[in-house]
């Protein structure tokens, strides 16, 4: 059996409903958690005794929290059937939309977090439908604007100091950077015929007809290169000079390697009528205006010959060997400096060489066609750390601020040490150092008042003109117009509803 009370049924209803029960029956009970009845105790010990008098099993059906812990609380069995929770939320929300008054109502006097939740939602929602009905009275036309990168080259005459003289760099006026020192060993294997032993102590010598088809005279000093399309090097023995429209015929010397550092070796014998170029001369070696012709054919060497290795052709090959190393010093260092975040330092005045060994297989009066030697060798060397010439830069550039362009960058990879190295003091170094940094416009200042400009001559326009006139100024690298509501075309035609963002890189 089921009894229902609602919150507006008096107590002498309820009692008189409950003494009308027969003895024994089991009843489920439902009273509206709102009754005036959950506000006193006392009337529930009466409902109490009754049911015991009449030995009446009774069920109380809660929905509510609170309710449920109401009848625990004085010891009454319960039978707890509250909504779930999606099915309240539904129910808040029909109430809200097709009965608002009673949601109101229902809201109010429960007066628990849920009303003020629902106050707020209002409140919110209500400025939401004012703000949209303010967009439509007044478009928004929203502006990106993504800069233009520029790229400027710094040279700056740094002083290069030993890193451990602080002295130096606490008293020095001009931006200093540390340099540290490192070595590496190398190890140089060469096997060479007979043949090129009797080269480097007599040279092979040939002649060729240098013609000039300009209208210009030129004077050219001794060793003057010249280079086949093979990459050949010969050079010149003495001084020549080439008149206008003429040519003239000059010694060269065979050199020992290409412009590869590669023994050139067999490759000397050219033919008769080959053409070579001078190499540092651009009228020759780019625009051909200057060239030469082998007289004849170049066959020096032999590799049939024989030859027995004296003394002093092992002391020329020692000599030679280490001059050959010493040569390509910063290309080997180069290409074994392997030290991460470090900049090479390749000057000559910090680069020392030392010959830790040198190995030569053959002896003096031995009759061999090849003679193999190699030597081991130690670099002593200069670098930086990049960091320090990135902060060295950001400073000169802090030292001398721009109103007008913002630093986005600097270009790692764009060092350059210009070749005009000279001592300060000592071991302390000026090198001309080239950077290249990327900078942009700074929007933040705008010292030219582009943004002003653009607000004033995009008013009430289409965007796409409006998008193609901001894309004119060099400073923009592109840009992206939005206008709201998206069913406007044209841009808003007061400057307070324009909004430009500066868009950092794209």
């Amino acid at each position: 059996m089921k009894l229902f009370f609602l919150k507006d049924h008096s107590l002498y209803k309820i009692f008189k409903t409950l003494e009308k029960l027969p003895h024994g029956k089991t009843v489920h009970i439902s009273i509206d958690p709102e009754h005036a009845f959950f506000d006193n105790e006392r009337w529930w010990k009466q409902i109490q005794e009754l049911l015991q008098k009449r030995n009446i099993h009774a069920f109380f059906i809660t929905k509510t929290e609170q309710s449920r812990k109401f009848f625990e609380k004085i010891w009454l069995p319960v039978i707890h059937q509250e909504k779930h929770k999606i099915l309240k939320i539904i129910n808040l929300i029909y109430l809200f939309f097709f009965n608002i008054k009673k949601f109101h109502l229902q809201a109010y006097t429960k007066k628990n977090y849920m009303f003020y939740m629902i106050f707020w939602f209002e409140v919110a929602f209500s400025l939401i439908v004012i703000y949209f009905l303010y967009s439509l009275i007044l478009p928004r036309t929203i502006i990106d604007i993504y800069p233009a990168n520029q790229s400027e080259n710094i040279i700056y005459n740094f002083r290069y100091y030993p890193a451990g003289d602080q002295e130096f760099a606490e008293q020095s006026k001009n931006l200093a950077i540390p340099y540290q020192t490192w070595f590496i060993d190398y190890k140089y294997t060469l096997s060479i015929s007979v043949n090129n032993i009797k080269h480097i102590q007599n040279p092979s010598q040939w002649t060729i007809r240098v013609l000039n088809t300009t209208e210009r005279e030129y004077n050219l000093l001794k060793w003057t290169r010249f280079v086949t399309e093979e990459w050949l090097v010969f050079k010149s023995k003495d001084r020549f000079k080439l008149e206008p429209n003429s040519d003239v015929i000059i010694e060269i010397v065979a050199s020992e390697q290409d412009e590869q550092w590669n023994v050139i070796w067999a490759r000397w014998n050219i033919e008769k009528d080959t053409t070579l170029y001078i190499k540092n001369l651009k009228e020759s070696f780019f625009m051909k205006n200057i060239y030469a012709i082998s007289t004849s054919q170049f066959s020096w060497w032999s590799v049939l010959s024989e030859w027995i290795v004296t003394q002093k052709d092992i002391e020329a090959l020692s000599g030679k060997l280490v001059s050959t190393v010493n040569q390509q010093k910063q290309n080997i260092i180069n290409k074994n400096f392997s030290l991460p975040g470090q900049i090479f330092l390749h000057f000559d005045d910090l680069i020392d060489m030392e010959v830790v060994s040198m190995d030569i297989e053959n002896k003096a009066q031995e009759k061999v066609p090849y003679l193999k030697w190699s030597v081991v060798v130690r670099f002593y060397f200069a670098y930086i750390k990049q960091s320090d010439l990135l902060d060295q830069t950001h400073l000169y550039l802090q030292q001398r601020p721009s109103d007008k362009v913002k630093l986005i960058t600097i270009d790692k990879a764009s060092v350059v040490f210009f070749s005009s190295i000279k001592k300060d003091v000592w071991w302390v170094y000026i090198i001309p150092t080239k950077l290249a940094i990327i900078q942009w416009y700074d929007f933040q200042k705008d010292v030219n008042g582009i943004l002003s400009n653009i607000k004033s001559n995009i008013l009430g326009i289409n965007k796409d003109k409006a998008k193609s006139m901001l894309l004119g100024f060099p400073e923009i690298s592109s840009t992206n117009i939005s206008v709201r509501p998206p069913w406007y075309t044209s841009v808003t035609k007061l400057k307070s509803r324009i909004k430009i963002n500066i868009v950092q890189g794209k």
